[in-house]
């Protein structure tokens, strides 16, 4: 089931580097990825947040987030594949305002340069999502990122 949810989450995502221009809007990405949102909701996931935002090689994007406790979450970051090769998600539990890194996201647990992470908190808490580039295509320095966090 776990590498089912992850393959549905990266397909969806990647379905919006087909045929997008350089600053998309959410009505085409959403027209173009309703039926994996779908396929994703079928399996007993809510989709909770998409982002889709340029990555730099020099930046980091960072994502605030309330998560509760008792849920499950899973949370991919992707490239789009002609520019970026691999991507890395980092989550920190945020208190008074103060992050601290908890989990790094794993890589090869799904296709395309994708990093995941699957995650139960044990409290009700804001966090802090991280994403990078780790590897471009060779002489580009920046390409989209697409962020998805999904609950159970």
């Amino acid at each position: 089931m776990q590498y089912r949810i992850t393959t549905s989450i990266i397909l969806l995502m990647l379905l919006h580097s087909l045929n997008c221009e350089s600053q998309p809007s959410f009505s085409k990405i959403f027209e173009s990825s309703k039926d994996k949102i779908t396929e994703i909701e079928n399996l007993g996931y809510k989709v909770i947040h998409v982002d889709l935002d340029i990555l730099s090689s020099d930046e980091k994007e960072e994502t605030r987030i309330l998560l509760n406790s008792g849920n499950r979450y899973i949370i991919v970051a992707c490239g789009d594949q002609d520019r970026i090769k691999t991507v890395q998600i980092e989550l920190y539990e945020v208190n008074e305002n103060k992050p601290t890194l908890i989990l790094n996201g794993r890589d090869g647990v799904a296709p395309s340069g994708s990093s995941v992470i699957d995650f139960k908190p044990e409290k009700d808490n804001n966090y802090l999502i991280s994403i990078s580039a780790k590897e471009f295509i060779s002489g580009i320095t920046s390409g989209r990122f697409y962020l998805i966090v999904v609950s159970r």
